[in-house]
């Protein structure tokens, strides 16, 4: 990622912290690293949970461990302020930054989990924890094929129009 927005790193534009939003509830005092999960098949199923790395392995996407540096998500918002959008996605700790976000007043306008889906009680907590940041619009999206029907508003919405499909 640095080499590929070098440009914007070098503007200011973007800020990469590198390491691992985890649970601070899971940390023994002091501790700095926790071990990663880097899925060898999928990169994107890279996780600290290591429930969701032997899921993953059943599924033939086994993991190497390493260990990371721990973020500190509180101190990132403080130092970075409460982002416009805020997208999570990180395999097992969505809702760490949702708590996170409850020791804030303010909130972002936009957020974006990618739901646990491992069950309805999952699910419902997902939204409580929604509705208690004081959210209260939601639009759940299948996102398999998102890539595909995906295309950027023209006029954008908001800011600078933008042809980029994901």
């Amino acid at each position: 990622c640095q080499a590929r927005f070098e440009e914007c790193l070098i503007s200011g534009q973007l800020v990469i912290v590198e390491g691992a939003i985890v649970d601070p509830e899971s940390l023994e005092e002091g501790q700095k690293k926790v071990k990663f999960y880097c899925n060898e098949v999928l990169s994107v199923w890279g996780t600290v949970n290591e429930e969701w790395a032997d899921r993953n392995a059943r599924q033939g996407a086994a993991s190497r461990a390493i260990e990371v540096d721990v973020i500190d998500l509180v101190e990132v918002i403080r130092a970075h302020g409460i982002p416009h959008y805020m997208k999570v996605d990180i395999e097992g700790c969505d809702l760490v930054c949702l708590e996170t976000l409850k020791k804030f007043q303010s909130r972002p306008d936009f957020i974006s989990i990618e739901s646990d889906k491992t069950g309805l009680k999952h699910v419902e907590r997902e939204i409580t924890l929604l509705v208690e940041l004081g959210y209260d619009c939601f639009k759940a999206i299948e996102q398999s094929e998102l890539h595909i029907t995906q295309v950027p508003p023209k006029p954008a919405l908001e800011g600078l129009y933008v042809d980029y499909g994901f």
